[in-house]
């Protein structure tokens, strides 16, 4: 599916990652909300706002409210698929909390995790968060000499530097 979404073509990486999280829902509860999260991007592409938003919940109700890497990746999943369906006032809860979990990670996430909460918090004009968020991956990015993350994290710093005013940093 991941290949196809870096293909362009949304509704085959929907397809696949969708098939994907019915597989994984029953043995890999995680991992079945990693692929969700990952088809709503793909449906989002696809122009799918309303079955983007149906996987989002589908994932949250899989995974535990329990502070843990699922549970911020559902938590900013529904965020930006409710903020993509245009449920602005609905969304914002969802993303606080993903700020607010973002506190106890340490892992750098994926381009497509990343993606994910920084536009969501850009549509709301949380312009300011999404700076300090892509700021603090490329940050961690440097200290664990991922470079192969760096290029892509770098562009997403630089979009929301100049899109909060920080057109210098």
């Amino acid at each position: 599916g991941s290949i196809e979404y870096f293909r362009g073509n949304g509704d085959a990486a929907a397809d696949a990652l969708l098939e994907a999280m019915a597989l994984l829902e029953h043995s890999d509860p995680h991992g079945s909300v990693a692929a969700a999260a990952d088809a709503v991007l793909a449906l989002v592409r696809a122009r799918k706002p309303e079955q983007a938003v149906e996987t989002a919940r589908a994932a949250r109700s899989l995974a535990p409210t329990d502070g843990g890497e699922s549970d911020f990746e559902a938590t900013a999943t529904l965020g930006y698929a409710l903020c993509f369906a245009g449920r602005y006032t609905e969304a914002e809860p969802h993303l606080q909390r993903a700020v607010e979990l973002l506190a106890g990670r340490t892992a750098i996430p994926s381009l497509l995790q990343a993606v994910r909460l920084s536009a969501a918090l850009a549509w709301l004009g949380r312009y300011e968060h999404a700076r300090a968020y892509m700021t603090s991956l490329v940050e961690r990015a440097r200290r664990a000499g991922a470079v192969g993350s760096l290029p892509n994290l770098l562009a997403g710093s630089a979009w929301q530097s100049l899109h909060s005013g920080h057109w210098n940093e």
